[in-house]
């Protein structure tokens, strides 16, 4: 075998002994003139000797047992030489195929690989480290890292300088926690951020913002600059947080600038909607709204006349209510009710049912008889499109005016304006009383006593007495 001596030591790398042959010795073994004790590898080449200087041919010497060594013939005085080597066989050594286990730190100068189809396991509790200035680790493609579950508190993923930040697995579940506290969880379909479950979600992402009132939820765009940055930041475009501090609610941000119309657009299609508004079923974009005040939990009646819901304007000056809708569905606007002084209101209340009947949308035509029957006193009414858009009773739609088109180009019907409707009404309605008033004053001084017997009759049908 080749040899490799004995295992070194400071100042011994093999082994030569001397013995002197006393008469008719040929066999020679334990201690030699100098007081060490023979011994060597049993095998060929591992013990050479030589008689008297000579070295001897294998055949005219016997090494056989390790511990002596047979010659042929000796006479006495003959100085006989043994070379004797042993394997190097270190006292801590890990066999390349058997394997084995390390007790003190492996350096991989050239880096180290792990076989196809074999796994790198890190036992529970150990820690992979990435100390110095290491970029890391590699793996490749298909390659499986087999870590310990870990905790919050100790992560089985986590960073050599921060050993309480990382990921964890827990009943099957992926945590992230920092400064040992979980962050994150990840359960199968379901996100949790600041919460670890919600038992009304089977699908979907809960967010927990804990005690804070600020924003849980936020949109932004690279596109986006806006100035309003008192309500959400610069490059925010929408945002959701808490409206109260303990008692909940929402608070809805949309900001749009720079000549953008729209801030918040509904886009909402519905398969099958209510058939007719004169019903008490729902519509295509529905709203509920509910009251618990005295007890939490429970719904309970509004209070008379309490408002359901408020539309309120905000400008320079501050916030204003313009709107509201009370619990049974009693409507309220901001606004002075007036007459149109200058025109007759009854007649202009008539030329806003005439110009709604000819400009009737094509599909009210198809469907139910749009048209109204006029008479003689209709000649009086004259242009009523111009004179209800005078009164700012229904929308002017230029036909100069882009805005005035449709998406398909077509120029659209004007718009009501509702409030200016019910002045006209209420105009309307004063007016004749005036116009009344007026004949009956005018009639008592033609006819005396006409006011007292116009009063009686009117009593008499249960309707108001006029001042005499």
């Amino acid at each position: 075998m080749p040899y490799l001596g004995k295992q070194p030591t400071a100042s011994d790398s093999l082994s030569i002994f001397k013995y002197v042959a006393t008469s008719s010795q040929t066999n020679f073994s334990g201690a030699d003139a100098d007081g060490a004790t023979l011994a060597y590898d049993i095998g060929n080449g591992s013990c050479q000797v030589w008689l008297n200087g000579i070295r001897l041919d294998r055949a005219d010497v016997t090494a056989t047992d390790g511990t002596s060594v047979v010659l042929a013939a000796c006479t006495a005085g003959d100085i006989v030489h043994i070379q004797a080597t042993q394997a190097f066989t270190p006292a801590d050594v890990v066999p390349k195929a058997a394997g084995g286990t390390f007790d003190g730190a492996v350096v991989a100068g050239a880096g180290a690989t792990v076989p196809s189809g074999q796994t790198l396991t890190i036992a529970s509790g150990a820690t992979i480290a990435n100390s110095g200035t290491a970029t890391g680790f590699g793996f490749g493609s298909g390659d499986v890292i087999l870590a310990d579950d870990g905790s919050a508190g100790a992560p089985g993923l986590a960073f050599a300088d921060d050993t309480d930040h990382g990921f964890f697995r827990t009943s099957d579940k992926l945590g992230y926690s920092v400064g040992g506290s979980e962050r994150i969880r990840f359960d199968g379909k379901l996100i949790f951020v600041g919460d670890t479950a919600n038992s009304d979600m089977s699908i979907g992402m809960t967010l927990n913002n804990d005690t804070s009132d600020d924003e849980i939820f936020a949109l932004k765009s690279s596109d986006v600059a806006h100035s309003l940055t008192q309500y959400i930041e610069t490059d925010s475009f929408f945002s959701i947080r808490k409206w109260g501090g303990a008692g909940g609610g929402t608070y809805i941000s949309s900001i749009a600038e720079n000549g953008e119309a729209n801030g918040l657009v509904f886009n909402v299609i519905a398969g099958d909607p209510a058939a007719s508004a004169g019903t008490t079923t729902t519509g295509t974009i529905l709203f509920y709204a509910g009251c618990c005040e005295d007890t939490p939990g429970t719904l309970e009646d509004f209070a008379s006349n309490a408002v359901l819901f408020s539309l309120r304007k905000r400008n320079a000056s501050g916030a204003t209510s313009v709107f509201h809708i009370d619990e049974d569905g009693d409507i309220f606007y901001h606004g002075s009710a007036s007459a149109f002084d200058n025109e007759d209101d009854a007649l202009l209340a008539r030329a806003f049912e005439i110009e709604q009947s000819e400009n009737a949308a094509p599909s009210r035509k198809r469907s139910e008889p749009a048209q109204i029957i006029k008479s003689e006193f209709d000649k009086f009414v004259g242009n009523a499109k111009e004179k209800l858009t005078d009164a700012g009773i229904i929308s002017r739609c230029d036909p100069d005016d882009p805005s005035s088109y449709d998406e398909d180009g077509n120029l659209g019907r004007p718009m009501v304006n509702l409030t200016q409707l019910q002045r006209l009404h209420n105009g309307a309605i004063w007016q004749q009383r005036v116009m009344f008033e007026t004949m009956k004053q005018v009639a008592d001084e033609m006819l005396p006593g006409f006011s007292e017997k116009l009063n009686e009759r009117l009593e008499a049908q249960s309707l108001p007495a006029l001042p005499v």
